[in-house]
């Protein structure tokens, strides 16, 4: 049902050579008698004040924040106004009363809102003891919406919804299924909904284009009106693997590299907005876009390109303003490795981009676990403020993030159950759980455990029960990193998937501070692979097709024009 509440803050008068004027009566020239500016119109003889009153522009001007409610529109309702007028919020576009209402949503910005009410000029016809009736009374702010898409899963043909209804009544739910911006087909269903949460799946058509990536957009409408607009990417789907979403645009070549069936995103309030007003007609169209939400600090090698002489991290460089990056505090960063975090741009970016990696990988696999589809844009706790969502890069290169989520997708996937950060003191007895996810229950699982130094020595090895099996071990006495690696092996011997995991050996309280300055490892990429070369683990190595480790010795395939990344390695 929709919310009304009263402007709270306090109205502005503007006008030529006059204000701004606190006003405490929303009416020109009561506001205008208040401030003293003119004598009181209604008592005399004042004709000439009426007429200068009339026939100037007059702003009534308040400012509000933003409602919480990401889905939650906004109009603005009078209780009365008088004389012609223009509303406008954000300096945009003159907004255009519907049924008596005023749809600020479009025009919404996060944070601080600036609304305005504008009355023109009018001619005044001069009358004995009468001033002109200029201004409103009781604006309110009204939040609302008929219904509130919660999740929305969609493979091909299929579509999944969970929503609440807030206003029983007949809905339409209208599918366009499009190919590289082409209309293939368009399917309508009516559905009566009652006035509570509930799950509905529709089937539509999708225009014999069942084995292509096509993008699907749903349209909610009630009565005309348009409640709900939503989009997704359906790649090609054999139905053996469970579906995997991800809620964020991307490119569907981006999808298919990570191993999604779908990918699902929200149209922009201002999209919203027009399609209430004008219907389905409205949407414009979408263009695919470079990478998963924003990108909040740039590779290595872009700091050092960008840095411009500056010795601490370059707060105004021209990275920063033109990629719209976050201002950067090292707090978070501070408390987990050391507190000169930021001194070095190319060594923090690649602290930033590592901690990218491991949330999200330790999200995806709490959703997995649960049997929830991942939320790309939401595996970051609030607080940790710039490690963003982005898993691609402006240009299409895969961030570690990348390699880490598809890791986390893999058919067969065992890891050590462990806090996202994990950290144990030197000599403590260790003992982490294994947990083994797969898609296909069937066929025996073996599962290998083995810790490793930094130089590349075993340090402690199991075989593990994979059904609540745990791997044990005495953490060494110094203060250190450790490699741990699990390995999943199939029936004949087959490797079927590898994971490795960082655990830090320390008493510091900064549960990373051993991997400030790790072993430098030396990585050399010749004849279509990438080898170490060097004496200690390359960490987090990042290509197209891998993320992991390489020990001393290990090499990964790589063509001679690949990409890769590393954590700890001099290139």
């Amino acid at each position: 049902m929709p919310s009304s509440r009263k402007i709270a803050s306090k109205w502005f008068l503007m006008g030529e050579s006059v204000g701004p004027l606190a006003a405490l009566k929303t009416d020109v020239c009561a506001a205008l008698v208040s401030a003293g500016e003119i004598p009181d119109v209604e008592m005399g003889f004042h004709a000439r004040e009426a007429e200068w009153v009339a026939n100037r522009e007059w702003t009534f001007e308040t400012r509000f924040d933003r409602p919480e409610s990401g889905d939650e529109r906004l109009r603005l309702r009078f209780e009365r106004i008088y004389g012609p007028h223009v509303v406008r919020l954000n300096d945009g576009e003159p907004i255009a009363p519907v049924a008596g209402a005023y749809e600020l949503t479009g025009d919404l910005c996060e944070g601080e809102n600036c609304l305005r009410v504008i009355f023109r000029p009018e001619p005044h016809v001069y009358a004995r003891r009468c001033a002109p009736r200029i201004g409103f009374r009781g604006a309110r702010l009204e939040g609302y919406n008929y219904v509130r898409v919660e999740t929305w899963e969609v493979e091909a043909g299929l579509s999944r919804l969970v929503l609440e209804a807030f206003t029983g009544g007949r809905y339409q739910f209208t599918y366009t299924v499009s190919r590289d911006g082409a209309l293939i087909a368009r399917t309508q269903v009516q559905e009566r909904l009652s006035a509570a949460r509930q799950q509905v799946a529709h089937e539509f058509d999708m225009g014999g284009a069942e084995g292509a990536a096509v993008e699907v957009q749903l349209v909610i409408e009630r009565g005309g009106l348009g409640c709900d607009a939503l989009r997704a990417w359906v790649l090609p789907y054999s139905g053996e693997e469970p579906l995997r979403l991800v809620e964020a645009p991307c490119q569907p070549e981006a999808l298919a590299r990570l191993g999604a069936q779908a990918a699902v995103g929200h149209f922009t309030a201002r999209e919203k907005s027009k399609l209430a007003r004008a219907g389905v007609a409205a949407l414009p169209p979408r263009e695919n876009e470079a990478g998963f939400a924003r990108i909040a600090m740039a590779s290595p090698e872009a700091c050092l390109r960008h840095a411009e002489g500056h010795a601490f991290w370059p707060q105004n460089c021209a990275l920063l303003r033109s990629r719209h990056t976050p201002f950067v505090e090292g707090k978070e960063y501070q408390a987990l490795f050391s507190r000169t975090v930021g001194e070095e741009p190319e060594r923090f970016s690649r602290l930033t981009r590592y901690a990218q990696a491991e949330c999200v990988r330790f999200a995806a696999r709490e959703a997995r676990e649960r049997g929830e589809r991942f939320l790309a844009a939401g595996a970051f706790d609030e607080e940790f403020t710039y490690a963003s969502a982005a898993l691609v890069e402006a240009d299409g290169a895969c961030r570690p993030a990348f390699g880490a989520l598809r890791e986390a997708w893999q058919p067969v996937y065992a890891f050590l159950r462990t806090e996202r950060w994990p950290r144990v003191a030197p000599g403590e007895a260790v003992s982490l759980e294994v947990a083994l996810l797969r898609d296909n229950p069937a066929g025996t699982i073996r599962v290998r455990c083995e810790a490793f130094t930094m130089q590349g020595q075993t340090f402690a090895r199991g075989e593990i029960d994979p059904e609540g099996g745990s791997f044990a071990f005495t953490a060494p006495e110094e203060a250190c990193v450790l490699l741990l690696r699990t390995c999943a092996e199939g029936p004949q011997g087959r490797q079927l998937c590898r994971c490795d995991q960082l655990l830090c050996v320390c008493e510091s309280e900064r549960a990373l501070e051993p991997l400030w300055n790790p072993p430098r490892a030396r990585l050399v990429h010749r004849e279509n692979a990438l080898s170490n070369e060097g004496p200690a683990i390359a960490l987090c190595v990042c290509t197209q097709d891998y993320y992991g480790a390489l020990l001393p010795g290990e090499s990964i395939p790589l063509e001679k024009d690949g990409s890769f990344e590393c954590f700890n390695a001099i290139l």
